[in-house]
């Protein structure tokens, strides 16, 4: 094979490797300590940002971006000056860039690869857990119209081991622990209220909160304690509470903050 295909080979093999992970591309070629350090960093600084609540900001989704993006930069950049110095080096000052750097035996950078990509997955996955934060999109029109069909929406999930949930806060959360869908509905009963439907008529603790509600009627229940009653904003067009009752605290699992990319946040 000519030198310089195996030149551009050997390029390319590091380019597409910092393009799927800041690291993988140090590994290759013997770079041990920034292939450990860069993805740590990497997602330190996502964990950060969303714990601190700096993604739940104004602009907290470009904030992200870019330290993604700066991270992938550094990293790319320090590859290759890295990649450059260790070819010269091998050539003995001879300024060329013919032979491509003898990095790590394939099968290690296939076991890092895999070790590496896999802990990232986890990492992406339970983002809720190890970030403080989780991206959901929104599939029907029952919270119309501050939710749209399709929206991508930010749950901040570290948000109720700091305070207790109110009236009025728009909740991710599932209908049981072992329930693999996630609803998102806005709280209107918190615990030792009373609620109640009679002809059409939504009442809190005998006060009328809404009118023209279907179904027309639902007997009237004290919520228990740590328990709460939730129902869409497009209160006629909504599958919740009214249906399959209150839900325990234990399965709100975040508070929606805001639509992902928008300007405006919504009330905190």
């Amino acid at each position: 094979m000519p030198s310089s295909l195996k030149t551009t080979l050997f390029w390319l093999k590091l380019s597409l490797m910092s393009l799927v992970l800041p690291g993988i591309g140090h590994f290759s070629i013997n770079q041990f300590r920034q292939s450990i350090s860069l993805p740590g960093i990497l997602f330190l600084g996502i964990a950060l940002i969303g714990w601190s609540g700096l993604f739940f900001w104004k602009n907290g989704s470009w904030i992200l971006l870019a330290w993604v993006g700066a991270v992938y930069v550094y990293a790319f950049v320090d590859l290759v000056r890295k990649a450059r110095s260790k070819r010269l080096n091998l050539q003995k000052d001879i300024i060329t860039d013919s032979l491509p750097v003898r990095g790590s035996a394939w099968w290690h950078t296939l076991i890092y690869v895999c070790i590496s990509l896999t802990i990232a997955l986890l990492l992406i996955i339970q983002k809720s857990m190890f970030f403080g934060f989780q991206i959901y999109r929104i599939p029907s029109a029952s919270m119309l119209p501050t939710l749209k069909v399709g929206d991508l929406i930010v749950a901040d999930t570290r948000w109720f081991s700091l305070k207790q949930p109110v009236s009025s806060d728009i909740v991710v959360f599932k209908r049981s622990q072992k329930d693999k869908i996630f609803y998102i509905k806005r709280i209107i009963v918190t615990s030792e209220q009373t609620v109640e439907i009679n002809d059409g008529l939504l009442k809190i603790n005998g006060q009328i909160f809404k009118e023209n509600i279907r179904p027309k009627s639902l007997k009237k229940r004290k919520i228990a304690t740590d328990h709460y009653f939730l129902i869409g904003d497009n209160f006629n067009h909504s599958f919740d509470s009214r249906h399959w009752g209150e839900i325990p605290r234990k399965n709100i699992v975040g508070k929606y903050r805001r639509k992902l990319f928008a300007e405006a946040k919504p009330d905190s």
